[in-house]
């Protein structure tokens, strides 16, 4: 079985073919997600994926450290002899700096008004992004590019009263489930952000592009709550719980 491709994007779009806002039209909306060795601030990105329309970006990192147990379980990302595998299909892995610069490259090809969309994405797919970019000194370049972050995951519990209630959660599984038929591949990426664009264009939910553009927070605010809370994990990492 031949491994995967080190970057994979994708060549079916055409400019009509992606979301676009009522209230801001020149604005690109990118749906992206992130599989991750952890969910503390100092966790590694193993894999990148994005789309808009029927464009689509894929990458996965070599981590640095060994891949938890349960996070093998989760996303079925696993490193043997170096070498890595995703649902045991060979695949090849980058390093941050070549998976930061093919993902700003893909950006770039959507022009200098990008908004890109994660569920959570304000505070851990956001923020992560916005700590491997200073890493590697591309802050500047992807600025040029992306105007802000969104995040669909406020917007669900608005207009999705309820679940809780009902023993259900906002997540992004839970939601599909309900709303798509189904969560299969959840976990992997690429399927998370297909599904995630799903539930904005599902009719049954009342959100909408408008919803994202309007209520998008600036890369410069992510950042901050990377710096923010890296810097209280680092000072104290027994005391640190959660993303805030």
């Amino acid at each position: 079985m031949s491994p995967l491709a080190a970057v994979s994007i994708s060549s079916n779009y055409s400019p009509q073919s992606y979301l676009r806002s009522s209230s801001h039209p020149h604005y690109s909306i990118v749906f992206f997600d992130l599989e991750t060795t952890g969910l503390t601030p100092d966790c590694e990105i193993m894999q990148i994926a994005a789309k808009c329309g029927g464009k689509m970006y894929r990458t996965y990192i070599l981590p640095t450290n060994p891949i938890p147990q349960i996070v093998k379980n989760i996303t079925g990302i696993t490193v043997i002899n170096n070498k890595m595998f995703a649902r045991g299909r060979p695949v090849t892995g980058v390093t941050r700096v070549v998976a930061v610069r093919t993902f700003i490259k893909f950006l770039r090809s959507f022009g200098e008004k990008v908004i890109l969309v994660a569920q959570n994405g304000f505070k851990f797919d956001g923020p992560l992004l916005c700590g491997i970019l200073n890493r590697e000194k591309m802050m500047a370049q992807f600025q040029d590019i992306v105007i802000g972050f969104s995040d669909p995951l406020p917007l669900f519990r608005h207009h999705l009263p309820g679940r809780r209630e009902c023993g259900k959660t906002y997540g992004l599984v839970s939601l599909a489930n309900d709303y798509l038929g189904g969560s299969s591949g959840a976990h992997d990426a690429m399927n998370d952000v297909v599904m995630l664009e799903k539930l904005i264009l599902n009719e049954i939910i009342p959100t909408n592009v408008d919803h994202l553009v309007l209520s998008h927070k600036t890369v410069g605010c992510m950042a901050d709550v990377f710096n923010r809370n890296l810097m209280h994990y680092h000072d104290s990492p027994k005391t640190w719980d959660a993303w805030k």
